[in-house]
């Protein structure tokens, strides 16, 4: 690290944001405060959210509280409450604080940044109405997105799992989910209308007689509310027994208003 921070150039400022807690003793934050570099503050499961302070300057990375990933969060007020007293500290010990949020497809980062401005009092007339706004947005329910495959009548649907996923999946996501190894798909549990399995470290459940399917990939979240399938599940599909796989996607695509796509929101039991 030492040899790295002589190299960096003069025009620009840095910080560094440690992913071990080896890496939290003084002998790292001295380095850091020889050479001008920011300790990055996190917010996040694996290091604490402790103030250190190794320059004229502090950055904050609120990363998310999320298991599966940790960034697919939205962070609840009361969970930015405490950075109250932490921010003032902070600003009080530096000339300039930087925070960010993870920059999530849905406008969290956007929610919270105003939601931090507005608890340290510093929001402005502009920022509250934006504010309002995001919260009337965010509170809107989604609207799934329908295709005409919705309207499909099952003898007219392909004969093979490939092409039946392409209905349901775009084909870079098929692409990928093609050149997914078979060492990282475990199924956990299957019988004739139930499935869990887990793919690299998301889980999946299919539950045929509730019509429904659980998951927790990010990709899941943009692609589950136009109903369509991210390449974990299509790798999975594609990995089981052809007729087990084709009888849940022809049930999908023949009857998707009833079926639900939602987000795995605790890990599986093994």
């Amino acid at each position: 690290l030492r040899d790295f921070f002589k190299i960096l150039p003069d025009e620009y400022r840095f910080a560094v944001e440690f992913r071990d807690p080896s890496w939290l003793k003084e002998d790292s934050l001295s380095l850091l405060s020889r050479y001008d570099v920011a300790y990055t503050i996190v917010d996040e499961p694996l290091l604490p959210p402790e103030l250190h302070v190794t320059t004229d300057f502090s950055y904050v990375r609120w990363h998310g509280r999320g298991t599966r990933p940790w960034y697919n969060y939205h962070y609840r007020r009361e969970e930015l409450e405490p950075w109250r007293n932490r921010l003032e500290e902070l600003s009080d010990r530096v000339d300039v604080v930087y925070g960010y949020f993870n920059n999530h497809f849905h406008g969290y980062a956007v929610h919270n940044c105003l939601q931090v401005l507005e608890i340290l009092g510093i929001i402005t007339p502009e920022q509250r109405e934006v504010l309002e706004e995001v919260e009337r947005n965010l509170a809107r329910p989604a609207k799934p997105v329908e295709s005409l495959s919705i309207y499909m009548s099952p003898e007219k649907l392909p004969k093979n799992v490939r092409d039946l996923l392409k209905m349901l999946v775009s084909e870079s996501r098929l692409r990928r989910a093609e050149k997914m190894g078979k060492n990282l798909i475990r199924v956990l549990e299957k019988s004739e209308n139930y499935l869990s399995a887990e793919v690299k470290e998301y889980g999946v459940v299919i539950d045929l007689d509730r019509r429904l399917i659980l998951h927790d990939c990010a990709d899941w979240e943009r692609v589950r509310l136009e109903f369509k399938l991210c390449k974990h599940i299509a790798a999975l599909l594609l990995n089981l027994d052809e007729n087990y796989a084709k009888n849940i996607l022809s049930d999908i695509i023949v009857n998707r208003g009833l079926w639900s796509f939602r987000r795995l929101e605790s890990p599986i039991e093994k």
